[in-house]
């Protein structure tokens, strides 16, 4: 066995090969990817080297951790030899631990269709109850991978006798057997799935991921068959896994949300500043106007301007804001009405000197 960082697809299946030269049928050595370990375990910190492949088009990296989780044949139809890469069925066991941020797990849920998430072991590094003075170390744990056959393989149930296989490269494995009772709660699951009783579809592998945690508890007791016991600790590690899941997805809607107002406010505040704009720049087009009222009647002197006159006296774009630009001169006493004409207000006469200089 051994680890590997590369989590694309192609480098994935690489990582059970080594080029080797094997003898061809013309008699002449040729190199070739020729498979040489049985285990492998992919390391993918952060998810981000996983998500960025996932982005990229044609990638088989999903497709392959899929094939992957039911043991299926990996590898490629190159017609080159030298690139060809073929793993048989069942013929290696792949292990894939990804250190993921809640909030950066979405790509996984995308691809809830495709089955991705299904597959997945879902486990949290909080500890709430975490004390505040620490334990101390309690050294390396005292464990070593099993043996097969195990030593005490003859004392097994009659259940769990018949576990060696024999493959055709003669390489010796051990089937897991499992207890008749866990059998039935694997049928009983299977048979409602079939009748559509399940609804949330992120449960369609449950019970297989439990199948596997349930093997590994096996092996972790040095045993190639899965009792009621392990059973039953398994159904705790996916109760665990299936609260996670649900936990991370709320953190992403909570994610989701909190973005939505931020984009909502930045929105409302980009509307804001459009009408304070469009206030301020009508304000200013007001007292444009008005100065441009006190010229014409700085102009016409004692004669004095109509309602109508102020009006046909600037542009048409500005006529608008003719009653305002007219009440402002009133106000500021740049102007005076008398008998419905408009005369130039003594204050506003420095006023119309500086507009005309």
């Amino acid at each position: 066995s051994q680890g590997g960082d590369d989590c694309s697809g192609e480098g994935i299946v690489h990582g059970f090969c080594e080029m080797q030269d094997v003898l061809g049928v013309d008699g002449k050595n040729h190199p070739r990817n020729v498979q040489v370990y049985r285990g492998l375990l992919v390391r993918t910190d952060e998810g981000q080297m996983l998500q960025k492949l996932n982005q990229r088009s044609g990638q088989t990296t999903p497709e392959v951790l899929r094939q992957a989780f039911s043991g299926e044949r990996l590898g490629n139809s190159y017609a080159s030899a030298e690139k060809k890469l073929n793993i048989d069925a069942h013929a290696y066991r792949l292990a894939q631990v990804m250190a993921l941020q809640p909030n950066t797990s979405q790509f996984l849920f995308d691809d809830e269709d495709g089955g991705t998430p299904q597959r997945l072991l879902w486990l949290a590094t909080i500890d709430p109850r975490l004390p505040d003075v620490l334990p101390r170390h309690p050294g390396q744990l005292k464990w070593a991978p099993p043996t097969w056959p195990p030593p005490d393989m003859c004392q097994a149930p009659a259940w769990a006798q018949d576990t060696q296989v024999t493959t055709d490269d003669g390489y010796i494995r051990f089937r897991i057997n499992f207890h008749p009772e866990v059998l039935k709660d694997l049928h009983a699951e299977r048979v409602a799935r079939l009748r559509g009783q399940h609804v949330d579809p992120l449960n369609g592998h449950l019970m297989l991921v439990r199948a596997k945690v349930a093997a590994v508890m096996a092996a972790l007791d040095k045993k190639v068959w899965v009792d009621p016991d392990d059973w039953r600790l398994a159904g705790t590690v996916i109760a665990t896994s299936v609260a996670v899941r649900e936990w991370t997805r709320e953190q992403l809607g909570n994610a989701r949300k909190l973005t939505a107002e931020a984009s909502d406010k930045r929105y409302v505040g980009r509307l804001q500043q459009a009408e304070h704009a469009k206030a301020d720049s009508e304000d200013k087009k007001v007292t444009r106007v008005a100065e441009s009222f006190c010229r014409y009647t700085s102009r016409q002197g004692a004669k004095g301007a109509s309602r109508t006159q102020l009006r046909q006296s600037i542009m048409s774009r500005d006529r608008d804001v003719t009653d305002a630009a007219i009440e402002l001169a009133l106000d500021e006493q740049w102007l005076v009405v008398v008998e419905d004409n408009y005369f130039l207000h003594p204050s506003g006469l420095k006023l119309a000197e500086l507009l005309a200089g």
